[in-house]
């Protein structure tokens, strides 16, 4: 049984259209939290306990994580290579074992980046942050391809800010975040 606990005010359904997720009823939340969270399986229970949403679905492939593992090796060595199509196969195959692994999931998404894919490659990490919401190399991905494949600032300055709440620590992130904004001449905040 895999289980995630995530708090309530980290999920992001739609960043177009913020919910807060503790304003609905227990059963509203549950219904948009299982809908968002389909990706994982077919079989999910969710409940919510003090403004953290529980997560759990049946692991049915637990046994094989060693196999798992390896073909996460290889997919990243295949990456490495540029051979981005075998990656993301390679990726899928860790994903059908282990469908809450985040960093397949996010090497995933960045071979679709490498292939022109912004669609796919955004697809995936919006669903990183719906299992790691505090995972600061996913909102410093999600930044940039809003800043630098799409030039939409606001978007961009919201990834990289959300970023900052979840790891205000980060240099990536924050090197990031000020490009960002000495780019539009907002040198004092940079």
């Amino acid at each position: 049984m895999a289980i995630f606990f995530i708090p309530l005010k980290y999920i992001i359904i739609d960043r177009a259209n913020p919910i807060d997720l503790s304003t609905l009823s227990e059963q509203e939340a549950i219904k948009i939290i299982k809908d968002s969270y389909g990706f994982l399986s077919a079989h999910l229970d969710v409940s919510i306990r003090d403004s953290v949403a529980v997560v759990q679905f049946k692991d049915e492939l637990a046994g094989k994580a060693n196999k798992s593992q390896k073909i996460f090796e290889r997919a990243v060595k295949e990456a490495q290579l540029g051979d981005y199509l075998k990656a993301i196969n390679s990726f899928s195959m860790v994903l059908k074992t282990e469908p809450g692994n985040v960093d397949a999931r996010r090497n995933m998404a960045m071979a679709y980046l490498e292939l022109g894919n912004v669609t796919k490659a955004k697809a995936y990490l919006e669903e990183c942050l719906k299992l790691d919401p505090s995972n600061a190399w996913t909102y410093v991905l999600l930044g940039n391809i809003y800043a630098k494949n799409e030039q939409n600032r606001s978007v961009a300055e919201f990834y990289y800010e959300a970023g900052l709440v979840a790891s205000p620590e980060d240099n990536i992130l924050l090197n990031n975040y000020a490009a960002l904004q000495m780019k539009h001449g907002n040198i004092e905040k940079a």
